[in-house]
């Protein structure tokens, strides 16, 4: 098994993710956030390394806060007839900074 690269801390979610890869529009659900990126449960299998969009957002404060961003695939993990993806962000915004560090120190 490989050990754990991220030391950020992983905030649960299940909210639905939009992922664009190679022209194709994709539905996934997420499973966690960070720092730098962002865990999902999706039905078609992802590369390492390929470079994705996804679009999501994360509730907090009662409003909804919608985000976009490039990504690289960091792993792809089998699981029955789903995959699980993780991606980083190739660059973060300081809304998206902001709030994941506002929900983190809860």
């Amino acid at each position: 098994m490989k050990a754990e690269q991220r030391t950020a801390k992983r905030l649960p979610s299940s909210r639905p993710v939009v992922y664009l890869h190679d022209k194709h529009n994709s539905y996934a659900t997420m499973t966690d956030f960070s720092s730098n990126g962002i865990g999902f449960i999706a039905d078609i299998e992802s590369l390492d390394n390929d470079f994705i969009e996804v679009h999501f957002d994360i509730i907090a404060n009662k409003e909804i806060y919608p985000f976009q961003f490039k990504a690289e695939v960091k792993h792809c993990t089998h699981l029955n007839h789903k995959c699980h993806i993780g991606v980083q962000f190739d660059i973060t915004t300081q809304a998206y900074t902001q709030l994941y560090n506002q929900l983190a120190s809860r």
